[in-house]
């Protein structure tokens, strides 16, 4: 049965998954659209598959799930895009706040309180998996004896690329994520682009990078002398960042960074996945 995935193909989590399929050598897949300018992945069908898997809900006002809720003392407000919202906390105290959406769904008196409204979800047999960083490193174990060896080949190489995953998800992305949302991606939604937001990312960006320089003046790739998925989780926000916020000056001063970025980019899984169209201009 063909994978089903979920979402926008030029996007750059959707992009992610994509990637890690073509360096796998998986063929049978299936994209279904999701039109992210019609705002199609906030809509109660797409939301429901993001509530597998250990949902948070209530139904008639009471709590289905483990998990600590409690609601911001200003009550129901509005997001920019007119959802109510309350505030989740976790049992942590070192957990930030994080905005729980309250949409409207087709689950009869269940209200969903944590479907993110994110894409891509994939469907493959039995399974629903969403967060394309989950669905990379599933796919990656699951066919780990087909294409590029995304984990390295042994369990020393293993742990450098999980380590060098996180980097990129805590501190590259971080930063990277909301100057590209701020350049690209806010104006066409018709959110005011926070120019300061972009200085201040800007700034922790570079230090990210002289770091990465250091690293990669030690080895090829981050993990070490071998591609690995730590390296392909970085493609697709770099290509934004570069190819359409036109930021890529940053890299100039920083050589063994600016080689490796060309090295990511003329991968032929990478061109396959820019000739797929559909990337926001």
């Amino acid at each position: 049965m063909a994978i089903q995935i979920y979402g926008y193909a030029g996007s750059t989590c959707c992009g992610r998954v994509l990637l890690t399929l073509f360096e796998k050598n998986v063929d049978d897949y299936k994209i279904s659209h999701v039109d992210l300018y019609k705002r199609e992945h906030k809509s109660p069908e797409f939301l429901k598959h993001q509530t597998e898997n250990g949902p948070i809900v209530q139904h008639d006002g009471q709590r289905v799930s483990s998990r600590t809720t409690m609601r911001n003392p200003n009550g129901i407000g509005s997001t920019e895009f007119g959802s109510a919202f309350s505030w989740e906390t976790s049992n942590s105290i070192e957990a930030p706040r994080v905005i729980i959406l309250l949409e409207p769904t087709s689950l009869g008196p269940l209200t969903i309180l944590k479907p993110f409204g994110e894409t891509p979800y994939v469907i493959d047999g039995d399974l629903t998996l969403f967060e394309s960083r989950a669905i990379a490193r599933t796919y990656a174990r699951k066919y780990a004896d087909r294409g590029t060896a995304l984990y390295g080949s042994s369990p020393q190489e293993e742990a450098l690329v999980e380590q060098w995953l996180e980097v990129e998800a805590q501190h590259y992305d971080s930063a990277i994520s909301k100057i590209v949302y701020n350049l690209l991606f806010y104006p066409k939604f018709g959110l005011p682009c926070d120019h300061g937001v972009v200085a201040e990312q800007m700034a922790k960006f570079e230090a990210v990078l002289d770091v990465y320089e250091k690293r990669l003046s030690e080895s090829k790739y981050l993990a070490g002398d071998f591609f690995s998925l730590a390296d392909l989780s970085h493609i697709t926000y770099t290509y934004y960042f570069i190819e359409i916020a036109h930021r890529g000056a940053v890299f100039d001063s920083r050589p063994h960074v600016k080689a490796w970025i060309a090295d990511l980019f003329a991968r032929p899984t990478t061109q396959k996945w820019l000739k797929l169209g559909g990337h926001i201009p």
